[in-house]
């Protein structure tokens, strides 16, 4: 089931599974990577329409990063509460 998160000005849809990759990624590279076909595809049609849904998922993982003084990870609790937060 996609779930809908809203951001200022902001709305992105994604499968279960693309959360639960966004959700354990310790990176952008890893929050991003293509797992399925799908994804794929619909990798190719963002690219036409300018790449916003690629940024929309690196918007999610940076949201629920602590992105002070340069920290990229953080405990799979305190994560779990910046999610919770959205």
């Amino acid at each position: 089931m996609p779930i809908v998160f809203s951001m200022p000005n902001r709305n992105i849809l994604l499968s279960n599974h693309k959360v639960a990759q966004v959700l354990n990624a310790n990176n952008v590279r890893e929050a991003t990577r293509i797992t399925h076909l799908s994804e794929f595809v619909s990798a190719i049609i963002d690219w036409f329409r300018g790449g916003t849904h690629k940024k929309e998922i690196i918007a999610l993982f940076h949201a629920l990063q602590e992105s002070q003084h340069g920290a990229t990870e953080m405990s799979d609790q305190r994560r779990l509460e910046k999610f919770t937060q959205l």
